[in-house]
């Protein structure tokens, strides 16, 4: 039977730390794949990024003790290296039980903020939820904030996404935000 595991995983880190210390088939996350989306991606990614560095460690390491072996002395930088061959190999085993279970990774970059808000918009215009315009106003100001808190935040636009009466207002204020972003647009801070 499958086992997942839950809570507090709000990063890519988050997610892979959950599945080394609990040995789980799979993770859950709520918030953190509200705040980001492409949690999962990015896991996916930083798995086997980390799995490359860590092989890549452990091959300096065995060379480096094989030169030790031969009679040439390691420089402090290097004797660590080669002291931390084992607890190298003990996480490249780890990684190595995750990652094996993992797609590859994702050949492009998980979109920016703005863009998931963007498609956001176009889906919540596409299939509303059910409840009316109250409803989809609610969904769409709660989903938009958490997407793009920090720059929404940063150009003292959240007030304005928590004050919006439709979605167009609503696309109208990531559009403005976005604009201030990517400097297409003067902020007046």
């Amino acid at each position: 039977m499958p086992v997942l595991s839950n809570g507090n995983v709000r990063s890519a880190a988050d997610l892979l730390s959950a599945l080394a210390a609990t040995g789980a088939d799979g993770v859950m996350s709520a918030e953190g794949a509200l705040d980001d989306p492409a949690i999962f991606a990015k896991a996916i990614a930083h798995a086997h990024a980390e799995r490359s560095r860590l092989a890549a460690e452990r091959r300096r390491a065995k060379a480096l003790k094989a030169q030790r072996r031969d009679g040439r002395h390691l420089t402090e930088e290097e004797a660590a290296v080669v002291r931390g061959r084992k607890a190298a190999k003990a996480t490249l085993a780890q990684i190595k039980a995750i990652s094996s279970a993992l797609p590859p990774p994702p050949s492009a970059a998980p979109p920016p903020p703005f863009a998931l808000a963007e498609q956001y918009i176009g889906l919540v215009e596409e299939h509303p939820p059910p409840g009316g315009a109250a409803a989809l106003l609610s969904h769409a100001v709660f989903h938009l904030r958490r997407l793009c808190r920090t720059p929404l935040a940063e150009f003292g636009l959240l007030a304005d996404l928590e004050a919006c009466k439709s979605l167009a207002a609503c696309a109208d204020v990531i559009r403005r935000c976005r604009a201030f972003a990517e400097g297409s647009e003067a902020f007046q801070g």
